[in-house]
């Protein structure tokens, strides 16, 4: 399946592909971050209309 392939194409593959899961999961945790703090925001502002 891979018999041309050569060691720095398998390094460049596997740095692209770490580098790709690195920046999802750096988007996901921003994500993540944001509706947090938009959750804990919307809850403070409702509990002190009261």
């Amino acid at each position: 399946m891979f018999r041309n392939t050569t060691v720095r194409l398998a390094l460049t593959n596997t740095i692209s592909v770490y580098t790709a899961a690195l920046m999802l999961a750096i988007t996901m945790s921003i994500s993540a971050a944001e509706s947090g703090r938009y959750g804990a925001r919307k809850k403070y502002t409702e509990e002190m209309v009261v």
